[in-house]
Parts: structure tokens; C-alpha cells; sequence
């Protein structure tokens, strides 16, 4: 009887397929592709932040990408920016990633990591600073129209900004009370002053002085500054008023440009005497904040008050305007209750210390800079 069994020569063929298919595959295992970034960088620089991100298609544009930002992160970054088309607000996504190598069965992976995304800023702006840090702005949604076309676009602006610290950014303040509260205001008047505009705060004098008529309301002719000591990039000035026991010890500091041609900005700004504790203030605080000090010089018939100012130095609505209190050893505390639409805004703290009676001046005042959530 005739047998039928698989052709000698089919057998052969497939067997050499079969071990074709398998060194290959063996490869495709053993071996790094070509294709596939084998390191951070590479990861960092080739990566696709379009499918990473899940952009829809055609509805945003390409995105932005800048590799290692200066932000003093201590890691290869990637800075990925996206200006979205779907709307007519012109908003704005903004990304970090990191990178690490993660442990796979055959070797080290190069991976991206998210370190920090914001969405949908209107009319955004994301910059890395001169001080390293990373500064978010976007338009201000509580402005009306008729208080925008009082102000430079600016102004407008609500920044925020973020140091890498204890890996991950977080939010700080910029150490100024005035003339603004943000570095990304500080540097674009510097950049004014660099072109040639003349700033009412090219020197200390004139930037206390102003300072006294604009936010404290002080009549310039009854107000008093002196300069006691100044170096290139920090000064010391005295601020008195006539017919009032009250004066200012006031730290200037060119925060943004150390030469002749930097402007002034005010750090700190207190009557002799009067302590703010600061520990509870470093990070954004929502309403209400507590506020504890010293005043050493106090008098207890003196009335405490607390009032806050928004990032464009604009009062906000204080609920409690007797907050305060203060002992007769001269602690005061207490807890202000406040609105506040635009968490994480840098804001103005004032808190002044008045004798009885309606005309009164205050004895003493202080100025801090605080973020509020």
C-alpha cells in the first residue's frame, strides 16, 4: 500500500522559515532596536509629545519643545508648550517632563516622567526666568473691560511662579511689596528701564517715595525719606510722617539686574518694633489666614487692623476688618477671613496699629508679600 507522508523537501523548507522566524524574534529581543531611544536625552529630544500629550488632530498645533530649561532641576528636562486652535480665547497647555531608567528584564529603559502640567491659560505665557524658575501667566478672567484699558497688558497678567524644590515645582513668592508682586512683572519693567523708559524707580529715594503716595496714600508733602546706607544692590531708607509718630524702616533691593541700570524693588517695609511671624505665610494660604507678631513698642490701646491687596495692588474684601487683637505685652493675633477668586495669586498683606479716634494716623505698619490659594 502506497503511503502519503510530508514531502522531505516542504519539511526542510519550513523548519529553515521556523528558524528564521525565531532569530529574528530572538533579536527583536536580545538586541536594542535602532529605532528605540536608549538613553534620556535621546528619549527627551525624539519623543513623540503629540500622542504623549493625546492631542486631538488638527485642532492644536504642533507643539513646542524646549530641552533642558535652565530650572536648576537636576535632571534633563523637556519644556513642552501647546497653543490651542479649538477656541477663539488663544489659551495655552503647558508641560515638563523628566526622565528616568527604569530597570526592564534585559536592560536600563529611558522614561518620561510628568513633572508639571497646566491647562487651558488664557492667553497664556510660560517663560523660564532669569532666576531659574518657571513663571505661568495667563489674563487675569476678574478685570473688566473698562479697568483693562486703564492698565499696560502686564498688568492684566495673573503669574505664578514654581522652583524645582524636594522633586517637584512648587509655587513661591517673588520677594517684593512693591512696585509689583510677580518676577514676571519685574523683569519686563527692567526690560522697559533697559530700553530707555524712564521708571519712577531708577533709584531708592524715588521708588519709597513713590511707593508712600501710591499704595500708603501719603501726602507728598508731608512725607520724609532718608537714605541711610546704599550699596550697587541693597538700601536701607527711613520713611516718616509729618505730625505722626509713625515711620518705616524700608529694605530696597535690585532683585532683577544688579548694575546702575537696575530698578528698585521694596522687600521689606516695617515700623521699628513690629514682628511678623513669617512661618505660616511661606506657602499659599487660603482664607482664613492666621497672623500672629509682636509689636515691642506696643501701647494695648491701640487698634490692630489687616487689609489685602491683590496681585495689580487693588483691595480685596477683608470680612473681618477686626481680625486682630493685641495684648497688653504687645502680641497680637488673630484670623482674616477674605475672598479671593484666583487661587495662588500673589497678594499684599498690610497690617497698621491706630490710636483710638476717627482722624487718627496709625503708630505702626508693615507690608509683607504673601500668596493666597
Amino acid at each position: 500500500m502506497r503511503s502519503y507522508g510530508p514531502n522531505p523537501l516542504t519539511v526542510v523548507i519550513s523548519l529553515l522559515a521556523l528558524c528564521a522566524l525565531l532569530g529574528y524574534f530572538l533579536l527583536r529581543t536580545f538586541q536594542p532596536s535602532a529605532a528605540m531611544p536608549v538613553d534620556c536625552p535621546t528619549l527627551l529630544r525624539e519623543a513623540d509629545y503629540p500622542s504623549i500629550i493625546a492631542l486631538p488632530p488638527g485642532q492644536q498645533n504642533i507643539p513646542s519643545v524646549q530641552l533642558n530649561p535652565s530650572l536648576d532641576a537636576n535632571q534633563p528636562l523637556a519644556f513642552v508648550q501647546v497653543e490651542n486652535q479649538t477656541n477663539s480665547r488663544h489659551s495655552l497647555d503647558v508641560y515638563l517632563y523628566g526622565c528616568s531608567m527604569q530597570e526592564t528584564i534585559q536592560r536600563l529603559t529611558p522614561t518620561l516622567t510628568p513633572l508639571f502640567q497646566q491647562h487651558d491659560l488664557l492667553q497664556g505665557t510660560a517663560s523660564i526666568t532669569s532666576a531659574h524658575t518657571l513663571s505661568i501667566g495667563e489674563l487675569d478672567p476678574t478685570l473688566t473691560e473698562n479697568i483693562r484699558i486703564l492698565m499696560q497688558p502686564w498688568q492684566q497678567m495673573l503669574y505664578h511662579e514654581y522652583r524645582w524644590l524636594n522633586n517637584g515645582f512648587v509655587q513661591i513668592p517673588f520677594p517684593s511689596v512693591y512696585p509689583v508682586l510677580s518676577r514676571a512683572e519685574g523683569e519686563q519693567l527692567q526690560q522697559q528701564a533697559n530700553d530707555g523708559t524712564q521708571l519712577p524707580w531708577s533709584d531708592p529715594l524715588t521708588t519709597v517715595s513713590t511707593m508712600a503716595q501710591q499704595l500708603l496714600h501719603w501726602p507728598t508733602a508731608s512725607t520724609h525719606i532718608v537714605v541711610r546706607d546704599q550699596s550697587d544692590t541693597t538700601a536701607h531708607v527711613t520713611l516718616t510722617l509729618d505730625e505722626s509718630t509713625l515711620g518705616l524702616d524700608v529694605t530696597l533691593q535690585r532683585l532683577i539686574q544688579s548694575d546702575q541700570n537696575g530698578i528698585w524693588f521694596v522687600t521689606t517695609a516695617a515700623s521699628p518694633g513690629l514682628n511678623l511671624d513669617q512661618s505660616s505665610l511661606n506657602a499659599p494660604i487660603s482664607s482664613p489666614m492666621v497672623i500672629n507678631g509682636k509689636l515691642t513698642t506696643s501701647q494695648s490701646k491701640l487698634i490692630p487692623s489687616a487689609r489685602l491687596f491683590d496681585h495689580t495692588l487693588t483691595r480685596l474684601a477683608v470680612l473681618n476688618a477686626d481680625a486682630l487683637t493685641l495684648q497688653s505685652n504687645g502680641d497680637f493675633h488673630g484670623t482674616l477671613h477674605y475672598t479671593n477668586d484666583l487661587p495662588g495669586q500673589p497678594s499684599l498683606l498690610l497690617l497698621s496699629f491706630t490710636p483710638p479716634g476717627e482722624d487718627s494716623s496709625p503708630n505702626a505698619l508693615l507690608l509683607t508679600n504673601v500668596l493666597l490659594s
